[in-house]
């Protein structure tokens, strides 16, 4: 099995999304509570009670939405314990996927989302501009009508490639009308976006210098899974990479036709859709009619994903515990103390302490404790310590371990303590 992880944008959003989970699990009502913290307001009341004119306030609305998608990511990987692939996010669903693949932190991740928020309301507001979604037409003749129309003096662009049928316009509110009423003239069918900004086009261009002052203030930390830009279609390989995507993320159009294209040559076998609501599965399933694509949110999709995870005991095998983690990690990270003395003492004898843990785990076939999980933290803090690991990669194995354990709330502060 060989499965992505997708994050949809906006129009993924709904008073009462992300209840169900945080209803379901503790480590959803924590990853709230973290997020109110951060962002000073109580976003889970304003995603589950609305009202909707406030979760529609773009500053509420994008958090809440990646605040969602993160909980799914986290809920899935509790309950199945399945890593993907690859992941991918649409517009703002890039922030999650960044985020789940461990390169932003959740606090940078929530910050920068709602300043992009504030950006955009602020084009909102003035009522100058708007975006309007194009089916049932080719998508070379809605970039032929765009293109003539700028050579005649209008600001109108193509801004999302989201499949041969189907895009999405954006620009000034009276060349939109007029772009309209010209697709609409060759078959096209028009939805249009209301208060949303007019997104990766170059209306947005004037909010790109700030917005990168505050990405170069973010850490951006490695990868643990390939996450495909939603501009070029390749994964984002180097942090300048992932910096500058965010910024030319604003005032470029997205292109999911190509990062559906890089999903089919992966060969994926499944595609899980982290939302409450169904956006990207019907755009997966177009170019890769042979995969077979759930979302995440939807309980239908439930029986199925246990079915393929949980029912099959090779899969099942590999769900990863605290201990599985550490043990991975102790032999993955490089080693740059050859003092054979202390690399005895700080490397070889813990290791064989968390061996030692994962072998009366698996002859009681029992899960690990908390005080099993704890101490094999302290264990590989030793071995990376010893190895001479930097704190930033040691920072990142954490994230890892953690969040594909389900264990943020429970065990982050052990490490702490450590530090």
């Amino acid at each position: 099995m060989k499965m992505g992880f997708v994050f949809p944008g906006q129009g993924s959003q709904f008073v009462g999304m992300g209840q169900s989970l945080y209803n379901r699990h503790k480590l959803i009502r924590q990853t709230y509570e973290q997020a109110s913290e951060i962002l000073d307001i109580d976003i889970s009341k304003i995603s589950f009670e609305g009202p909707l004119a406030k979760l529609s306030q773009l500053e509420n609305l994008f958090p809440a939405i990646v605040i969602q998608e993160i909980a799914s990511y986290r809920s899935f990987m509790k309950e199945y314990g399945t890593a993907p692939q690859i992941c991918a996010g649409h517009s703002l669903g890039e922030y999650a996927a960044l985020h789940c693949s461990g390169a932003l932190s959740f606090k940078d991740t929530l910050l920068l989302v709602r300043l992009r928020g504030r950006f955009a309301q602020t084009i909102v507001d003035s009522g100058a501009a708007g975006m309007s979604i194009v089916d049932e037409i080719a998508i070379e003749q809605v970039e032929n009508i765009c293109k003539n129309m700028q050579e005649e003096g209008a600001r109108v662009w193509v801004s999302c490639r989201n499949s041969p049928t189907q895009t999405a316009i954006c620009g000034r509110s009276e060349d939109m009308k007029n772009a309209e009423d010209e697709i609409a003239s060759h078959g096209g069918k028009i939805s249009p976006l209301f208060d949303n900004a007019p997104f990766h086009c170059q209306l947005m261009q004037e909010f790109a210098a700030p917005f990168e002052e505050e990405i170069n203030k973010c850490q951006i930390y490695y990868t643990r899974y390939p996450v495909i830009s939603g501009l070029t279609g390749k994964p984002f390989l180097k942090e300048s990479e992932i910096r500058a995507g965010l910024v030319r993320q604003l005032y470029m159009p997205i292109n999911w036709i190509n990062v559906a294209a890089y999903m089919k040559r992966c060969s994926l076998t499944h595609v899980v859709e982290m939302s409450g609501k169904n956006i990207l599965t019907n755009l997966v399933k177009d170019s890769l009619p042979d995969t077979e694509c759930l979302c995440y949110g939807h309980k239908q999709a439930e029986p199925r994903l246990r079915e393929l995870i949980l029912e099959d005991e090779k899969v099942a095998r590999h769900i990863p515990t605290v201990i599985t983690k550490c043990l991975k990690a102790a032999v993955a990270t490089p080693n740059e103390n050859f003092d054979e003395q202390e690399y005895e003492e700080g490397v070889i004898k813990p290791y064989r302490k968390i061996v030692a843990l994962q072998e009366q785990l698996e002859v009681a076939q029992e899960k690990p404790s908390k005080e099993y999980m704890n101490e094999a933290l302290v264990h590989l803090k030793s071995i990376l310590d010893t190895k001479r690991v930097s704190i930033k990669e040691q920072y990142e194995w954490l994230q890892e371990i953690l969040d594909e354990t389900g264990t943020r709330y429970l065990l982050s502060a052990v490490w702490e303590g450590m530090s």
